[in-house]
Formats: structure tokens, sequence, C-alpha cells
């Protein structure tokens, strides 16, 4: 039997089922609800009956009752109406009568007739009895109608029924013979054939999922293949590996999980003269390893097979022979799908000769290190040895340029302290080199303001601009937070090298240093108008010992190490020195420093006392940043070129607070000066720095005319704020006053003792000379001196020596306490800091300049001064 044939017979058997009993179910509905339709019908008609002829029967209106009997049999087409008294008799009868039997429902009725009875009643007292036939062959009628409709309705249904279910059937067969075209295409073909059945049903879904499966059996075929081929690459790769490890240079060592060896390439056996049979079964480490073994790596290799960890490690193994050997050690855990260890593996690499080579290298690194420190020491022994002779060269020169007046004399005292002066600076950039190469530049962190370092650096550098007839511009707004923390020395040493090159290679024009701030620190730049650098030499100008060329080395007095140390120092403070330049018209360097900042004490604001200026220059650049700044303060500035354009001014003359002039002759300066003379002797007219005259002469004029270079925006409003000054009288003793102070000095140089006492002439200072440490530390014990200067190498206790007695017999409560300055021809930081350690409370350069002498004076005899006011207080 075909599954259409079933399908047919099944849905007919449901039908059929389902029908009969939908059938019965409803013939009996409708028998009930008729039947008790009709009984509750009757009920109410027959007592509406009983209620209508109550009073006729009480009265017993015999007329009446017939009269009503029989208007209600004719209208309600009842099959009789019969009414009785209490007593049974019969009061009335209309219609066929043969009897009343009220406990037969209306459809078991055999006659036809439903017969129903009612009460008559008034209260409780009951007065008759209605009895009613009620006609029920139409109920019969109906139930009849409906049950052969019924059967006439399941007929054609069931014929309905089995057609659309031969249809469907056909349907559903002709879409599974889809399917199993597929499953033949399929076992044809392979996997990967589609069927198309359109539709949303259960075939549709079968017939997708009959396309997924297709698909996924594709998929899995494909995937058996490339498995198959990954297979087949995996074994050829095997084998190469096979191939690889036997034949490898390296030795590859397999062993169990309890470390015994499982297999040994040959390069293991040619290594260790063990063949493979002899060491299967055995520990690696009883073979290889001896006495000289380090326990602490055989420790380390045995923590890492116990925690089945992988590990490196250099060791020292022995062969057969106990030939030692030194090998680089990876060992490795393998292990499977479920984290189980399957083996060890190790992998050895011959390091001998390389251990050779760095015992050979480190050998070579403290023979260099050695040498480093020697050269480092032999460079201080030579600053040392160089310093001293200088120290009496220069000190000598410039006493002897206080007295000398002649020309010719004058001018070779200049070249001589002026030759000297450049060999000490040579002595320093070497030092500085030295110990840039060394490594041992370090950075000092203190708190400074950097406005007073570049002021007071520009000063220095404004001697040497001054004397070229350069000018110097410094460009370094007021509205800057200028309190830094960094190394205050190295700083100022980065910008006298720049300053110092740009002023040292600049014939004219002008030098200027622009200063900004930036998001970390702050950004410099140092700009000249001088003989530039060849594009070809921009690349290298910042090696050491490098110059634009040799003849400028020669003509400008170069060492060639300042760009380097600069270089360097800017570099630590992650920064980077870059420069750009015009050959033949100039350079400029430029660089940053990562300068954490501090909080800038609150200052009252400055009240101006002058608002309006009258510029005269000529030189455009200067002119341009001299307004800048003035405007940036709030001053109104008018500007000429020479004093005969300010001359057309006329009567406005009168009318500038300040005149500020840049004059090369001397019937302008002559006539600027009578300017002045005319307000009370007062001196609103001041003259910019350098001032050199047509015939290339420098010019003096009183120190408070004089507005000495370079003009900052401080430097400005500070002059325009400050009240016009009365003259006054230049002094004639320029050296500073050291009354009542006793100096003691311990040098052992005889010249260098000649030279402090001639520098210290005229001073005030009671002073006292010793020859060694010894001698100072006697005379201090006898004069109790305010201010001690000692030389660090000298005879019998050197300069460490006296101030350890010193402070000995400070501590011991039997001399006040006095200030120690260190005094050498050491120039070297550590040797400065080691003084500082030791008790020392400043240090001094050899060789010395008198200035350099006497602020060191000033500086701590003070500190005396005020340490005897606060005991005598």
């Amino acid at each position: 039997m075909t599954l259409r044939s079933k399908t047919i017979i099944g849905i007919a058997l449901i039908e059929a089922l389902a029908l009969g009993v939908l059938i019965i179910s409803g013939l009996n509905w409708f028998k009930s609800s008729n039947e008790t339709s009709l009984e509750v019908g009757s009920q109410n008609l027959v007592s509406v009956f009983a209620q209508a002829s109550r009073d006729a029967v009480i009265a017993t209106d015999l007329a009446y009752l017939d009269s009503f009997a029989r208007s209600v049999v004719s209208e309600h087409k009842l099959a009789y109406i019969r009414i009785v008294n209490q007593d049974g008799i019969e009061l009335t009868l209309q219609g066929d009568y043969t009897g009343v039997d009220t406990n037969v429902r209306p459809f078991d009725a055999s006659d036809g007739v439903y017969d129903v009875a009612k009460a008559i009643t008034l209260g409780d007292q009951t007065f008759g009895v209605v009895e009613m036939g009620v006609h029920v062959e139409h109920v019969h009628q109906m139930l009849s109608f409906a049950t052969h409709a019924s059967l006439v309705i399941a007929f054609v249904e069931m014929s309905l029924v089995a057609l659309f279910s031969f249809a469907l059937g056909s349907y559903l067969m002709k879409r599974l013979d889809l399917l199993r075209t597929g499953v033949i295409k399929v076992s044809q073909q392979g996997p990967g054939s589609q069927i198309s059945i359109s539709g949303n049903d259960e075939v549709t879904r079968v017939g997708e999922a009959f396309n997924q499966m297709s698909r996924s059996l594709a998929l899995a075929q494909n995937k058996l293949q490339q498995e198959h081929q990954t297979q087949q690459q995996l074994s050829a790769k095997i084998s190469q590996l096979a191939e690889v490890a036997e034949h490898a240079r390296d030795t590859i060592i397999i062993t169990h999980p309890d470390g015994t060896i499982a297999w040994v390439n040959s390069a293991f056996e040619q290594l260790t003269e063990y063949s493979l049979e002899e060491v299967v079964g055995k520990s690696p480490g009883e073979l290889l390893q001896g006495e000289d073994t380090d326990a602490n790596t055989v420790a380390l290799l045995s923590q890492s097979v116990r925690s089945h960890s992988p590990v490196r490690v250099e060791i020292l193994n022995y062969t057969k022979s106990q030939r030692p050997y030194w090998v680089e050690l990876e060992l490795s855990p393998v292990f499977d799908e479920n984290g189980e260890l399957l083996r060890f593996i190790a992998v050895e690499r011959d390091i001998t000769d390389r251990r050779e080579m760095e015992k050979r290298l480190s050998s070579a690194l403290d023979k260099s290190k050695k040498a480093t420190q020697a050269k480092s020491e032999f460079l201080a022994n030579m600053s040392h040895e160089i310093r001293t002779p200088m120290n009496a060269i220069m000190g000598i020169s410039e006493i002897l340029l206080e007295n000398e007046n002649r020309r010719e004399p004058r001018e070779l005292l200049l070249l001589l302290h002026k030759s000297a002066n450049n060999l000490v600076t040579i002595i320093n950039d070497i030092l500085d080199y030295s110990k840039v190469e060394a490594g041992k530049l370090t950075l000092v962190e203190e708190e400074f303001d950097l406005r007073s370092l570049v002021e007071s650096c520009t000063a220095l550098c404004a001697y040497q601009a001054d004397k070229k007839n350069l000018k110097l511009l410094v460009d370094m707004p007021l509205a800057m937070n200028t309190v830094v923390v960094g190394d205050k020395g190295r700083i100022n040493q980065i910008l006298l090298n720049l300053l110092g090159n740009a002023v040292k290679f600049t014939d004219e024009g002008h030098v200027q240093l622009k200063v900004r701030e930036s998001e970390f620190g702050f950004d410099f730049s140092v700009t000249d108008t001088g003989i530039g650098i060849p594009e070809d030499r921009l690349t290298h100008i910042m090696d050491k010992f490098e110059q634009v060329d040799t003849s400028a080395t020669r003509r400008h007095e170069g060492t060639g190490l300042g760009l380097a140390i600069s270089k360097r120092l800017i570099s630590m403070y992650n920064g980077e020195l870059c420069v750009r330049s015009d050959f033949g018209n100039g350079s400029c360097f430029s660089f940053s420093l990562q300068l954490p900042k501090r909080s800038q004490p609150h200052s009252e604001p400055v009240e101006l006392n002058a608002n309006r200026l009258l510029l005269i220059d000529d030189y455009l650049p200067r002119v341009e940043h001299l307004m800048r700044l003035a405007k940036e303060i709030g001053i109104e500035v008018t500007h000429r070129n020479d004093w005969s354009a300010a001359q057309s001014l006329g009567r406005d003359l009168d009318d500038f607070d300040r005149i500020i002039a840049s004059v090369n002759n001397a019937q302008d300066r002559d006539a600027l000066y009578d300017l002045d003379a005319t307000e009370s002797a007062a001196k609103r007219v001041l003259f910019l720095a350098p001032c050199v005259m047509e015939e290339g002469l420098a010019w003096s004029c009183e120190r408070d005319r004089l507005l000495p270079q370079p003009v900052t925006q401080h430097k400005l409003q500070t002059l325009l704020s400050s009240k016009i000054q009365k003259r006054r009288a230049l002094s004639s003793q320029d050296n500073p006053d050291f009354s009542n102070l006793h100096l003691l000095v311990a040098e052992d140089s005889h010249i260098n003792r000649i030279l402090i006492e001639k520098m210290l002439q005229d001073t005030g200072v009671k002073l006292t000379l010793a020859e060694d440490g010894v001698e100072a530390v006697e005379l201090y014990k006898q004069l109790s001196p305010d201010l001690v200067i000692t030389d660090i190498s000298m005879p019998n206790k050197d300069g460490f020596g006296v101030t350890k007695d010193i402070r000995e017999l400070q501590e011991n409560g039997e001399f006040p306490w006095c200030p120690i300055v260190a005094f050498s021809a050491h120039a070297m930081q550590e040797e400065q800091q080691k003084s500082i350690a030791l008790g020392m409370n400043d240090y001094l350069t050899k060789p010395v300049q008198k200035s350099d002498l006497l602020d060191m004076i000033a500086k701590w005899g003070r500190h005396t001064q005020m340490a005897e006011k606060h005991a005598s207080g």
C-alpha cells in the first residue's frame, strides 16, 4: 500500500469517526434542547391558565370556563384542556382527552401529546386542577429531518475529504519526490547538491534541512580532504624536523616526565662523546655536570623540572672525557591536550667560544675603565699643574694692569691676560668633555630664577660684545613664570657657550637670545649675524673638535668642544640642540629644556615714572626690539635715527621723560650732554652701550649715564620706574673696605702667596699667610681668624686635614665658628663636592681673579659679622 493510499484511508477513518461523534452529539443536543424548551413553555402556559381560571373555578362559572377552554385550545393549538375542582369533578373539557400522564416526557409520548397539569390555588387552599395536552408531532418530525440531513451532509463531506485527501497526498508525494531526487543526486554526485522546494511548510523545512545537511557534508568532506593533506604535510614536516633534529648543530635532548633521557640527536653525541645507547634512561645531570658546575644553576633546573615550567640558563658541562664546555640550555615542558606532562625537550648551544670572548671583552673593559680613570686623573692633575702657574700669570697681569697707564705695556699685559684666560677656558672645556665621555656628568636640582640667570649670563657676554661693537639683545617677556628647578650652573654653561660662540664668530651686527615659555619648560634660541655655517658642515658642527674651518678656529680661538658639551647637557634635559644657518649671514641655535616650575613670588605692580621715551638709534633690529619691549610695558616711544633727525622735534624734546641714545661721534654726544644739563643737573639722557666713535675708539661716560647691554624688558621697566637721579661724583676707590676682617690663607706656592698679598693690598683685610697645613692649624689656634682660605694640595697636611682639625677645635668649644673656603687648581666637580662634604663652605678655583677673590671674602665676611653680632647679642 502506497503512502498516498495510507494517507487517504487514514484521513477517511479519522473523518468518519469525527463525523459520527459530531452527528450523535448534535442530534442529542437538538433533542434535549427542544424537549427542555417544550417542557418549560408548557409549564409556563398551564400556570397562566390556572391563574386565569381561578376566579371562575371558585365561583363555579361553568359558562366562562367553557368559553375560556375553547379559546385556549383554538389559539394555542392544544390537544385538549380540562379543568376539575378540588373534588375531581370535571368543570370543562375541550379537545381530545384520553387521559393524563404527567410523568412522560415530550419525546417519549407515544400518542403524540405531552400532558401537563397545574393546581389552582389561593394562598394555601387548592380549588382545582388545570390539565393540558400539547401536540408534539412536529418536534418528532424535526428530529427525524435533522437526522436525515446529518447523514446526507456526512456522506458529502466524506466524499470531499476523500477527494481532497487524494489531491493532498498527490501534492505531498510530489514534494517528497523532490527530496528523493535530491538524495539520489547526492548519492551519485556527492554532497553539496541542493534541491529547490518553495513554501513555508514542514516539507520546505525538511528540504532546507536537507540542503544544510548536504552543505555540511560537503564542508566536512572538504575538511577531511584538507586534514588529509595537512596530515600528509605534517608527516613530511615531521620527517624534515626529524632530519633537522638529527643534523642540527645544537644538541637536542628529549626526556621522560621523570627527567630520564629518551632520545638525543647526533650533535649531542658529537659534543659529549656519549652514544644514544649510553644515555637512554639516565639523568642529564649525572652524566654532564661536574664539580665546577654552579650549584644555583643546577637548583634552578631542578625547580623547573618539578614545577613543569620553562627555563633558560647557562651552565658548565663536562664531556665523557671530562673536557669542560659551556652551553646555553633552554628547557621546555610538552603537555597533551588535557594538560598532562608528556616530556621535556632540552636544546643546548655550545657557547664556550662566546664565553671566552666575553671574558676577554670583560678584561678589555676593565682595562678601558682603568685607562679612562687614568685619563681623568691625568687631566685633573694636568689641570692642577697648569692652573697653578696660570693663577700667577693672570693674577700678576691683573695687578700690573691696575697700575699701568702706558699704551704699549698695557696692550702687552692685556694680551698676556687674555691668552692665559683663553688657556683656562680650553682646560675647562677639556675637563667637561672628559666627564661627558666618562658618563660622570650629573645634574644638580635646585630652585632658581631663570630670568636672573639669563640677565647675569648675558651681562658676562656683554663685555666681549662691547669690545667688538656688537649689539646684544635679549627677548624674554615679563609675564613668564621663571622660578624653576634645575641645574643652574649647567644651564648657565649652555647659554654662555652658545652666546660666547655667537659673539666670537660675529664681527658686526647683533646677537639675540630669545626665551619663550612652553608647556613643559622653556624654548631658547640664540641668533647671530656672524659668519654662518656651510650646509655641508651643519651635520658635524656639534661633534667634538669640529669648527666651520681651521681658519675660523685660529682667528676666533675656538676649541671645538663648547657645542658638543652643550648638546650633551641639553640631551640630559630630554632636549635637542638644533641649528640652522645661512652661510655668510649668520646662524640660529635653538633648544628646549624641561624645567619644572614653582610658584612665582607675589610682586607689587610697578608704577612707571616715565611715560614718554625718545629713542635715538640707527640700528634697525635693536630699534624694533626696544620698541616692542617698551610697547609691552605701556611706554610711548618716538624714534629717530640720529641726533640731527631728533633736533627736528625742536621744543618737543623737553616733553620726553627719558632719552636713550646711541651715538658714534663727539658732536652728538656733547649736544646730548648739553640737553641734559638744562634739567637742573638731572640725568635724563642715557647712552646705549657699546659706545664707539666713528674712529673705532671707545669713549667712556659716567657710569650712571650708561645703559649697558643687553636691554631687557625687566631692565627697561626698572629704568622707567625709577626717578631721575642727581649727579654724583665717581668714587676714586673701587676696592671694597674689609676693615678689621682677619683672613688666614694656607698656600704652599710662594708665587701665589705674593699674588694674594698684592690683590688684597689696600682692602683693609688683615692677612696672615701659611706655607702648609701644619702651620695653618697652628696659626689658627694662635690668631682665631674670621675666615680661612686653604689650598687643597699642600705638603705635610692638605686642605682636608686643615679643615678636619679646625672643625674639631670648634666642636670642642675652644674656638668660634668661621667659614672655610677651598682654594685649588682641581676644577673637577667631584673635588668640590668632596670639599663641601668634609666641612668646607665654598670653593675657589685657580686661577683666581681679583674680583672673584674679593667677592668670596665679601660673601663669607658678612656671615662672620652676622655670627659675631648674634653671639654678642
